[in-house]
């Protein structure tokens, strides 16, 4: 991580700050790996997981939506605890 920090800057860490991710695209990436390695050859395992041990990392810095409340997103763009999508006037 400490390569990966150097390498990016500081300034690019805290973009991830402000961002989201879903867990599902945390799984969804350790799928691609998974592909990579075992289906196309392309990678070998010790290098997959250094990669997504990486990307686990970063996720870190990001924050993580749950299946268990799809609607955070939309509550912190909106600032209120109700989606205005979901609401029928």
């Amino acid at each position: 991580m400490r390569k990966l920090s150097e390498e990016a800057g500081e300034k690019s860490l805290r973009i991830l700050k402000e961002n989201y991710i879903l867990t599902l695209a945390i799984y969804e990436f350790g799928n691609v790996l998974w592909r990579e390695m075992k289906l196309l050859e392309k990678l070998a395992a010790d290098e997959a997981e250094e990669i997504m041990k990486a990307f686990i990392a970063l996720t870190k810095f990001m924050q993580i939506i749950g299946s268990e409340d799809p609607q955070k997103y939309s509550r912190h763009l909106t600032g209120s605890r109700q989606h205005s999508m979901t609401q029928h006037t």
